[in-house]
């Protein structure tokens, strides 16, 4: 127990530091150490609870810590555990964000006089979209999209959707939670 405890806490706070580009760009991170790197959850687990935490209020990174924490302990110890595991998850992703922003405003007055924060700001930014579009290929999967081959009617209505919410969101400029009705609201009369 104690040692899922410290891989945990491991995982998380390394995805807290080297987390950069927002909610969504730390959402390819997460998926690497709860799927890939520690096995926690299945892919179609993930994109699940990636689906339930774009629902609960809050960042979704911050939600799927706190169900992954609670997730990887409650089947073999129990409730209270695995309230702990999700505390631990949580403190272990929101703490590197206090000490960059304790280190980055001591540091920053002085560097903002010489420019050197905007250079960098400039290096970064187009890091964000590249991060955000991994998250996105990631939950491509069989599971999550359908094969053409098995069910191409699932697999057609999953493009259509993303194609309809790619659009939707970037041209027509729909809400997005106008976009998550409607596409819920074709699941569940399509399926």
């Amino acid at each position: 127990m104690l040692l899922l405890y410290v891989f945990l806490l491991l995982s998380f706070l390394q995805i807290g530091l080297a987390g950069y580009g927002g909610p969504v760009a730390l959402l390819s991170f997460v998926e690497h150490e709860v799927v890939v790197r520690h096995g926690w959850l299945t892919s179609a687990e993930f994109a699940d609870l990636t689906a339930f935490c774009h629902v609960l209020p809050g960042d979704v990174p911050l939600n799927a810590a706190a169900l992954t924490g609670y997730r990887a302990l409650v089947a073999d110890f129990g409730f209270w555990v695995a309230m702990g595991g999700a505390l631990v998850a949580v403190f272990a992703l929101v703490v590197p964000s206090f000490v960059w922003v304790g280190v980055a405003d001591r540091c920053l007055a002085r560097v903002r006089r010489e420019g050197i924060v905007e250079s960098v700001l400039l290096l970064l930014r187009p890091l964000v979209p590249g991060l955000v579009a991994a998250a996105a290929l990631l939950l491509m999967t069989p599971e999550n999209f359908g094969s053409p081959a098995v069910n191409p009617w699932h697999f057609g209505i999953s493009v259509f959707l993303f194609v309809f919410t790619l659009i939707g969101v970037g041209y027509y400029r729909f809400h997005p939670l106008f976009i998550l009705f409607l596409s819920g609201l074709a699941g569940w009369l399509l399926f």
